[in-house]
C-alpha cells in the first residue's frame, strides 16, 4: 500500500507540462513518466520490500569490519566447521554463548 503510494506521487511531477516541451510533449512527457518510474523504484526498493536491506547491508558490514566480502563462502566454511547449522535457506548460530555474545549490545 505505501510503496504504491510513492510510487504515484512521484509520477504526478512528472506529468506536469513543462515549457520546454510544447512541440514534443508526447515525448518529453513519456521521458518524465520513464525516469521518475525508476527512481520510484530505486527509493522504494530499499524501504518497503525484504530484499531492499540486504545490499545495503552487504556493503556497509564489511566495510565497518563486522563481516568478510565473500559472506557465502565465510557462511560455508563456519557451517563445515560446525558453528552454525543450516536449516533450509537460513543459518543458525549452534551454540548459545557464541550467540549472547554476538548479540551482546557493544
Amino acid at each position: 500500500m505505501g510503496g504504491s503510494a510513492v510510487f504515484w506521487l512521484m509520477l504526478l511531477p512528472a506529468s506536469e507540462p513543462s515549457p520546454r516541451s510544447a512541440g514534443v510533449r508526447g515525448r518529453a512527457v513519456g521521458f518524465g513518466h520513464l525516469t521518475t518510474a525508476v527512481l520510484g523504484l530505486l527509493a522504494w526498493m530499499p524501504l518497503v520490500t525484504v530484499w531492499g536491506p540486504w545490499p545495503l547491508a552487504r556493503v556497509w558490514l564489511p566495510l565497518t569490519g563486522r563481516l568478510p566480502w565473500p559472506v557465502m563462502a565465510f557462511l560455508a566454511d563456519t557451517h563445515r566447521r560446525g558453528v552454525l547449522r543450516q536449516a533450509g535457506g537460513v543459518y543458525r548460530v549452534r551454540h548459545a554463548r557464541l550467540r549472547d555474545h554476538l548479540t551482546a549490545p557493544r
